[in-house]
């Protein structure tokens, strides 16, 4: 969220740039917490955003990525190497031991989490042809040693004081929740739709207002959604919805959430 007006004028004299993609930063104040919520697709867009922005990455204290979709991992390698960052000079206690100067020396680890199954083998399936292209997989080994401490979790995770990822999201509405045709994960020899089970959103219980579920593209339904960060949050009312609704049908009837 942004501090003032003054910040959104800034952007009118240097626009930011804009891609197919997305990211976003929560800024937990009362907390002291700063989480990344996926990384877009390019390094130029995402550093150079940051930068307008006023943005230090390496102030990020978590990553939480909303499913294993490239346009919102592709930058991941390069985002952690700029969050993980480590200063070039240290001064040290004459206590100091050898193992606390070489682990700093490492660099420091960045709570990841993310839903096990976007390390998915993932394809994408001509729905004329049948062709079959792939493999898209996420470079796990590459986030790891860029920083990256991975927490993978199917249940809600909470991320700080009022504020949770849902984990894998009930799929109890009507929804076709916009989940594409044809896409297909591999296991073994076999080729299985994928219905995006590492779908998920973050919540967040602002004072005074409501719930905020900040989602990713909510392939599992927006409505699915909020009425499940509802249930995990024990609040009632949502105050906002902020981030990708990836379009969807009502197959029959209609179906809402009241907040």
């Amino acid at each position: 969220m942004l501090k003032s007006s003054d910040t959104v004028k800034r952007f009118t004299d240097k626009p930011l740039l804009a891609e197919h993609g997305f990211s976003a930063l929560v800024d937990l104040r009362d907390a002291g917490i700063r989480i990344l919520w996926d990384a877009g697709v390019t390094r130029i867009a995402l550093l150079e955003n940051a930068e307008r922005m006023g943005i230090d990455l390496a102030t990020v204290d978590k990553i939480a990525l909303s499913h294993g979709h490239y346009d919102h991992y592709a930058a991941m390698t390069d985002v952690l190497e700029k969050i993980a960052v480590r200063p070039s000079v240290r001064e040290w206690d004459a206590d100091a031991t050898i193992e606390e100067m070489e682990n700093w020396a490492k660099g420091r680890s960045v709570p990841f989490i993310a839903h096990p199954h976007v390390f998915r083998e993932r394809w994408k399936i001509s729905e004329r042809t049948g062709k079959k292209y792939g493999p898209i997989i996420i470079p796990r080994e590459d986030w790891e040693a860029a920083g990256a401490d991975l927490i993978l979790s199917e249940e809600p995770y909470r991320l700080g004081p009022g504020c949770w990822t849902t984990g894998a999201v009930p799929r109890l509405s009507l929804e076709s929740a916009g989940i594409p045709t044809n896409l297909a994960y591999r296991k073994g020899d076999e080729f299985i739709p994928d219905y995006l089970e590492d779908d998920q959103a973050i919540v967040i219980n602002v004072r005074g207002k409501g719930l905020v579920v900040l989602s990713g593209c909510a392939h599992s339904g927006i409505v699915n959604t909020a009425n499940y960060a509802r249930e995990i949050s024990g609040v009632d009312k949502v105050w906002g919805i902020i981030g990708g609704v990836s379009p969807g049908t009502i197959e029959r009837g209609g179906y809402s959430v009241r907040g």
